[in-house]
């Protein structure tokens, strides 16, 4: 943490949390991969975590990007692979294989357009629309690790130095979550491991998050009118 700032932390009846959530998926079936994810996102949260609070742009960088702890690299690792094992729950990842790469050119990070219909019906079918924008974080000085894709779609209140924040297409985050897992923290750690750190875990969490509560019908419902759902 940089400075002296304290943000505050808060708990949940997770069990409760699952009550009202899954309500939304019971027409839609496949309750277990739901709750699956949901547990999987929960215990990313336990492992490693920052608040949506100390990411908002206003503060800016508030905490450390990295981390000389060997331990801290693997529970970064830890938290990212959970949550996007939270994402495989749901069948929303991106699908690609040697044969079907994801991008037609990997300069451009242009899409295969099989790749990118695959992942968009899926969202569709599961309730989500695939034209949806997600903000991913970036602060402070440039040394994090470059996702891919790469794109320069800064947010509106992007300074360009220490809030550089970009948004990005639904499926271009879920790729961007999919590169990190499969190249950074789900097999032997490479040199660029060291350089993740709690902004990646944050936008990584942040994308299973949006598709849980998506697909169960609640993002962006007030939790006072979840409330009145349950009386």
């Amino acid at each position: 943490l940089l400075g002296d700032i304290v943000f505050p932390t808060f708990s949940i009846s997770l069990n409760a949390a699952i009550c009202f959530l899954v309500r939304g998926c019971v027409q839609r079936g496949r309750v277990r991969k739901i709750v699956y994810a949901i547990h999987k996102l929960s215990e990313s949260y336990e492992t490693e975590a920052i608040t949506p609070w100390s990411a908002h742009p206003g503060h800016g960088q508030i905490f450390e990007k990295h981390s000389g702890e060997f331990s801290d690299h693997v529970r970064t690792s830890i938290a990212i692979n959970l949550a996007y094992s939270a994402i495989e729950e749901m069948n929303l990842q991106v699908n690609s294989n040697r044969e079907k790469n994801v991008w037609s050119c990997n300069k451009t990070f242009t899409w295969n357009p099989d790749v990118l219909k695959d992942i968009e019906s899926r969202l569709c079918a599961a309730g989500i629309d695939p034209a949806s924008s997600v903000v991913w974080v970036v602060r402070g000085a440039e040394t994090e690790v470059a996702i891919h894709p790469i794109r320069n779609h800064s947010s509106s209140y992007s300074d360009g130095q220490t809030v550089r924040d970009n948004e990005l297409s639904l499926p271009d985050a879920i790729q961007a979550c999919r590169y990190l897992r499969n190249y950074m923290t789900a097999h032997a750690f490479g040199s660029d491991t060291p350089r993740l750190g709690p902004y990646e875990v944050y936008n990584v969490q942040q994308v299973a998050r949006f598709l849980i509560l998506s697909k169960c019908g609640v993002w962006n419902v007030r939790t006072v009118d979840l409330s009145k759902m349950n009386t």
